[in-house]
């Protein structure tokens, strides 16, 4: 059986803080890590991000911050 995962976030300018959709999608990643990070959720060392924090957990948090990230499954 093959499955297939298709992911896509969207992301626009936010007039509130004045961040453009880069600035959110890049800065936020590190500060949702550091998040993690400072309050021992993750492996100590140099753990890939993927393998550091399960998946899920990670885009609750990110989709916390107000960003549109869809993602389907097909067989």
């Amino acid at each position: 059986m093959v499955c297939q995962a298709d992911g896509g976030l969207f992301d626009y300018y936010d007039e509130a803080t004045g961040f453009t959709s880069m600035e959110r999608t890049t800065g936020w990643h590190a500060a949702i890590m550091a998040g993690f990070m400072s309050r021992r959720q993750t492996p100590l060392g140099g753990v890939p991000v993927e393998l550091a924090v399960p998946g899920q957990v990670f885009v609750e948090e990110f989709r916390k911050r107000g960003f549109d990230l869809r993602v389907s499954f097909t067989r």
